[in-house]
């Protein structure tokens, strides 16, 4: 639980630190995995510590949704597609065929609870 809330402080404290950013999504994995235990890959059902979902798109255009993968599978998958996609509420980290990973998250204001409106 430290780890989780310190990884969320520094992602707060400076939103374009993209080592932050994953420190996050990898703690948040953490977390989840002591709170709800882990699961099965997709693919070849080894188990999976961190259960995020993934979504493969190749280069003819197939999209495969994944509850979670291995990190053997997901390295597989990352080999053949030219998208990926591991989502994370919000959140998505994008990995391209290319080597690059972006992080795209919604804008604050949108995060922000609105008061339920009244008929």
């Amino acid at each position: 639980m430290h780890d989780f809330l310190d990884a969320l402080s520094r992602c707060e404290a400076d939103r374009n630190d993209q080592k932050a950013k994953r420190d996050f999504v990898r703690a948040f994995a953490e977390f989840q995995f002591c709170m709800h235990g882990g699961s099965k890959c997709a693919i070849c059902h080894a188990h999976v510590r961190h259960v995020l979902p993934v979504v493969s798109e190749r280069a003819d255009q197939v999209v495969r949704e994944f509850e979670c993968l291995c990190t053997r599978c997901f390295e597989s998958e990352r080999a053949v597609a030219k998208k990926l996609f591991v989502k994370l509420g919000d959140a998505t980290i994008h990995f391209e065929a290319d080597g690059k990973i972006t992080f795209e998250q919604p804008a604050p204001a949108s995060l922000r609870r609105t008061p339920p409106t009244r008929p």
